[in-house]
């Protein structure tokens, strides 16, 4: 049975360019638990009433709302954070020299625009031109 659907969702779980979401992971990982588990079992006997299984731990975000749950509901069991977060933030400053290079790659090619100033404090860029066109039709 989790072979047929882990098979399904490899076709349905897909992005328009064809790349797998992060959906087929998750089931993918969920799939592993509830084979280790339930694996001997028939799938005739097999439901939701079987899937009251004693909770090995929870993984999460480290939100502080969560995190305040599981220790209240769940004292005994570990409770893993998962690194998506704290990657991401690690990542970040890479992220920002990144982009900031390639706008200045892109305003290199394209050609900077004209900003305006004719000199230190000047006012020779497009909207002071217009506006001096402006005053002499009036």
């Amino acid at each position: 049975m989790l072979l047929a659907f882990i098979t399904f969702a490899e076709t349905h779980y897909r992005r328009a360019d064809g790349t797998t979401t992060n959906e087929l992971d998750e089931y993918k990982l969920v799939s592993r638990h509830v084979r280790e588990l339930y694996g001997d079992r028939p799938a005739a006997e097999f439901g939701p009433l079987a899937l009251k299984a004693p909770v090995a731990g929870v993984t999460s975000d480290g939100q502080y709302s969560v995190r305040k749950a599981v220790a209240k509901a769940l004292p005994s069991s570990p409770h893993p954070l998962r690194p998506f977060h704290d990657l991401r933030e690690a990542a970040r400053p890479i992220w920002e020299a990144d982009r900031h290079t390639e706008v200045g790659l892109k305003k290199r090619v394209r050609g900077a625009p004209d900003r305006g100033a004719s000199g230190p404090g000047g006012r020779g860029g497009a909207r002071a031109r217009l506006g001096r066109a402006r005053r002499r039709i009036v």
